[in-house]
This record gives structure tokens, C-alpha cells and sequence, in this order.
């Protein structure tokens, strides 16, 4: 979840950088002067607002504890076999919402063990 933060972020740090650029390049030029600046206005405006969504809902995220689960490519437990996902805050929110009970944490033993379904 922070990846995908942070990925946003430094998207939108990119358009901010290319709406101040075509505002340079608005400047210099003599002719579409006008459409150049309101295109880079239009650019940076759009990008400050994004920025500002997304500090909002990466701080209301993390109150949630979103970045405080654990992720099995680091090899921590939570997210394996035993119903990681949904373990997530917002999957039982969810699921409390539709009416739906928690998925058990413990999934069924298969017959044959672990090493028959891969």
C-alpha cells in the first residue's frame, strides 16, 4: 500500500515539474503564449490538487492501519496460506458491511498435504 502511495506521489511530482516547464516554455514563446500558460496553469493546478487527495487519503490509510500489515514477499507471517488477505482492516470492513462473516483464519487440510497442490 505505501508503494502504491508513494508511486502516486512521484507521479504527480512529475506532472507539477512538467506544468512549471511548459509555463517556462509559455513564457518564452511569442505566439500561443496565452494557451501555453493556461495549459501549464491547468497542469499545475491539477497536480497540487492530486497531491493534496493523496496526502489526505494516505494519512487516513495509515490512522486505519493499512501499512501496518506485513507482506509475504518479505517472508513475514500474515500473509500465507492462513487467510492473510483477510486479515486486512478494510476486507472486514467490507465483509461487515455485505453481511458476510470473516473468512477462518485457518484454511481446511487438504488431502495429501501442502505439497499436492502445487
Amino acid at each position: 500500500m505505501i508503494f502504491l502511495l508513494d508511486s502516486a506521489f512521484s507521479l504527480e511530482l512529475i506532472a507539477l515539474a512538467a506544468g512549471a516547464a511548459l509555463w517556462v516554455w509559455g513564457a518564452r514563446e511569442t505566439a500561443g503564449r496565452a494557451v501555453g500558460k493556461a495549459a501549464a496553469g491547468f497542469v499545475m493546478v491539477a497536480a497540487i490538487l492530486t497531491m493534496a487527495c493523496t496526502l489526505y487519503y494516505g494519512w487516513r490509510y495509515r490512522e486505519a492501519g493499512h501499512f501496518e500489515i506485513r507482506a509475504a514477499a518479505q517472508g513475514m507471517p500474515g500473509m500465507d496460506h492462513g487467510g492473510g488477505m483477510m486479515k486486512c482492516p478494510m476486507m472486514e470492513k467490507m465483509q461487515g458491511k455485505m453481511g458476510g462473516e470473516s473468512m477462518p483464519t485457518e484454511a481446511a487440510p487438504e488431502k495429501g498435504g501442502h505439497e499436492t497442490h502445487h
